[in-house]
């Protein structure tokens, strides 16, 4: 592999604190890096936006090799941001041309066929497309274009399982042509994502771990419950998760609905979507979640607005999410 830039003994402040003390790494071309933070290091996800210059101080050593990269690697680098990054009045044509003038040549007709694998078409508005579909768009040009080095940051949030799995192939064909990819990804996340080692960031700096025999940022395995506790008087019922069809909230309470009976609960839905699986569960309200294994059809109606029907209960699916469910459910 050739060695393409390295980052040696670099110091990282944010306002004043320094956030990473000591960072080194070498990158070669064709490999990928997945840079994992957790849940205490918020600070870390933002890692990118500290080297390209776009937040606090960076001091240390940089080096690039001339033959790949340009004298400033930041030309020779392409970023995605974990939220937007898009220009929402644009048709997807030409948030393409954009992204060709900032980056250089664009191959135009593979940004556009690495579109079509995500059903996104050159003449959608992007503001009628879900956010996650207006980030495919930024990473189709990204990958389509010159850049040397991809710093992804969190690719594969917010995507439908089916779209996850087409993005980590993409990724992994990618890594032939020579590309150098960085990612910024949860802990939890990594071990979708190739590469040989995991990259944790610490605050000491970057410590590497063969995959499989990483001790991630904890010493614990936890073991998720599938369960919700109802409380009845002074004792508390556990409800199976696969045995909800969906849940509905009303007045600060929400209410489990099951085959047989139904549950109301002091949670909002913000919380129960923490503690859930997505999929199978999916928000497609904002006053309903449901389980997408129970829908017994679909409808549609005024302005291609949908209607799910769960044991002969109709739901409503909101403008926002009809894109994402259609997605999961394949239609």
């Amino acid at each position: 592999m050739s060695f393409l830039l390295s980052f040696e003994n670099l110091e990282i402040y944010q306002k004043g604190r320094c956030l990473i003390s000591d960072f080194n790494l070498k990158l070669e071309r064709g490999k990928i890096y997945p840079l994992i933070y957790d849940s205490t290091g918020e600070d870390f996800r933002y890692f990118f936006r500290f080297l390209l210059g776009m937040r606090g101080e960076i001091a240390g050593k940089i080096e690039t090799d001339q033959e790949f990269l340009a004298e400033n690697w930041r030309e020779s680098s392409a970023f995605l941001p974990a939220r937007g990054g898009f220009y929402p009045e644009l048709k997807v044509a030409e948030q393409l041309e954009l992204i060709s003038e900032k980056y250089g040549h664009l191959n135009l007709e593979l940004a556009l066929e690495i579109c079509r694998q995500f059903n996104i078409s050159r003449q959608n508005l992007l503001k009628k497309l879900p956010e996650y579909q207006g980030r495919i768009v930024l990473l189709a040009g990204l990958l389509a274009s010159s850049a040397r080095i991809l710093l992804l940051e969190e690719p594969g949030s917010n995507l439908p399982a089916v779209q996850e799995e087409k993005l980590l192939n993409l990724l992994q064909n990618f890594l032939s042509s020579g590309r150098t990819i960085l990612l910024i990804v949860r802990e939890e996340q990594a071990e979708k994502y190739p590469g040989e080692y995991f990259y944790f960031l610490t605050p000491a700096g970057l410590r590497i771990e063969p995959r499989g025999e990483q001790q991630g940022f904890s010493q614990k395995n936890e073991v998720k419950v599938n369960k919700i506790a109802v409380w009845e008087d002074e004792s508390a019922r556990l409800i199976d998760h696969d045995s909800i069809n969906w849940i509905s909230t009303s007045g600060g309470k929400s209410t489990l609905h099951t085959d047989q009976e139904e549950f109301e609960i002091n949670l909002l839905l913000k919380d129960l979507e923490e503690q859930l699986s997505f999929p199978p569960f999916f928000r497609c309200h904002r006053s309903f979640i449901v389980n997408l294994e129970k829908i017994d059809r679909i409808s549609s109606w005024f302005q291609g607005k949908l209607n799910i029907y769960i044991a002969g209960e109709k739901i409503p699916v909101s403008r926002s999410r009809a894109a994402e469910l259609k997605d999961f459910l394949d239609v």
